[in-house]
């Protein structure tokens, strides 16, 4: 009898144990301690002339079935979604689609992939420069900017600059303005592009360096698909892919299953001292 009560004894000082770690790891866990952005993604798409109507329809639902999915855009208040449409026909090669929005509930989600439903598309030639420079200045002009330990560019496009003279150039340079400025990823969706532009994508866009062409999904990659029918499952596993480094998600899924270790072992003992104590 003696021995099943210390036996329950140390069974309830372990579930202490685990309960007091699990309590450690979410007061460290950035969801919990302030729910603060951690990442900064900003997306430009493609609204040029070359992609049809229902290219751009797939496009627009892709991507905004991307967003309103938890399974893969967390919605805990770390990632912080703008939207942007380069075209030729836009004043200055581009314009905001969707603001910065922090993603924090099933709510904001559902009003960020409704706002993306209705961009209407611009048509024109292609501009890429002005996607990338003003997916900058939104992330800039976020109060997250100084927040967030990443800003992410993520472009979705069908081919290359036109007119490649000076606009292959210009994508260039504001790439290279863009990572100066602390944008610490650029990855991009290619759809139907030709090799030779999917090479450079990998070779002088996205970023770090040197690029990949996906698979693997490592900062600094390129999904290349053949058509828009294609695109709903490629903007979503490069969504997965950019937001998985995000601390906090992790810490949840680790504390879940530290309450499942912690419950198991109690559910044990108490097991044990009911068959000793008979």
């Amino acid at each position: 009898m003696v021995k099943a009560e210390n036996m329950w004894r140390y069974g309830i000082v372990a579930v202490l144990l685990v309960v007091a770690l699990l309590v450690g790891m979410l007061a460290m866990s950035p969801v919990v301690r302030a729910q603060s952005v951690v990442l900064q993604l900003a997306i430009p798409i493609d609204g040029s002339g070359s992609i049809d109507a229902t290219e751009f329809n797939l496009m627009r639902e892709g991507l905004a079935s991307a967003v309103e999915d938890p399974t893969i855009m967390p919605q805990t208040g770390v990632v912080e979604v703008c939207v942007q449409q380069f075209a030729g026909d836009i004043v200055g090669g581009a314009q905001v689609e969707v603001s910065p929005t922090v993603i924090d509930s099933q709510a904001t989600a559902d009003n960020v992939a409704a706002q993306i439903r209705a961009i209407v598309q611009a048509g024109g030639l292609t501009p890429t420069a002005a996607g990338i420079t003003l997916a900058l200045t939104e992330m800039q002009n976020s109060p997250n900017w100084n927040v967030a330990t990443r800003h992410v560019i993520d472009i979705s496009t069908n081919g290359h600059p036109e007119p490649v003279d000076p606009e292959q150039v210009n994508a260039e340079n504001a790439r290279d303005a863009a990572i100066a400025a602390g944008v610490t990823e650029i990855n991009a969706v290619a759809v139907g592009v030709l090799p030779e532009w999917q090479t450079w994508l990998r070779d002088r866009i996205v970023y770090p360096q040197p690029g990949t062409i996906a698979p693997p999904y490592t900062p600094g990659f390129v999904v290349t698909v053949t058509s828009f029918d294609e695109y709903a499952e490629a903007i979503a596993s490069k969504i997965e892919a950019e937001v998985e480094p995000v601390p906090g998600i992790v810490g949840l899924g680790i504390a879940a299953a530290v309450i499942a270790l912690g419950g198991a072992m109690f559910l044990v003992l108490r097991r044990k001292q009911a068959h000793n104590s008979v």
